[in-house]
């Protein structure tokens, strides 16, 4: 079985009405506790909502077709929603950190960053206090928080380059 790229054609009206639909959204209360026993966990569906109305994630100027097509957004979207799955199935390290403060890496990192990320990209001082072996440090042309969908072939050719000399290395 072959995977088929499909064409959807959605007028630019239909989406500004989905965007006006989804700030207007009322929710309703949701059960205490129950996460993700009921289909979906309330308060993802919210955050979601307001994150797929902004696009500020995305380095778009606003347009989120000038990045992605009407299909790369609703596979995404589908992945998640359809299999009730939390994409942020990470670890969140300003919540729940995982060293102690006097702990740090010494493995080789390397770091590309996008400069249209959801944060601004940090100053290097500050990732150097935790990776103690930063070999590669790259601010891409481009991308912001999907940089591997928006803007993948910079992003692989860092990568290539950190590994290189590391693989040259064994």
């Amino acid at each position: 079985m072959s995977v088929q790229r499909v064409q959807i054609d959605v007028p630019q009206a239909t989406l500004d009405d989905l965007r006006e639909r989804l700030a207007r959204t009322g929710w309703p209360d949701e059960v205490e506790g129950a996460g993700w026993e009921y289909s979906t966990n309330l308060g993802y569906m919210r955050e979601l909502a307001d994150y797929w109305q902004h696009t500020t994630w995305s380095d778009c100027d606003g347009d989120i077709e000038k990045r992605f097509t009407k299909d790369e957004l609703l596979t995404n979207i589908m992945l998640h929603w359809v299999a009730g799955i939390d994409p942020r199935g990470y670890r969140e390290e300003w919540v729940s950190p995982s060293l102690k403060p006097d702990q740090s890496i010494d493995v080789p990192v390397g770091l590309a960053l996008p400069p249209n990320d959801l944060t601004p990209v940090p100053p290097r001082v500050f990732a150097e206090r935790t990776l103690k072996n930063i070999q590669r440090w790259t601010v891409l042309p481009h991308g912001g928080h999907f940089v591997a969908m928006e803007d993948p072939e910079p992003l692989a050719e860092d990568m290539r380059a950190f590994f290189r000399p590391l693989r040259a290395a064994s």
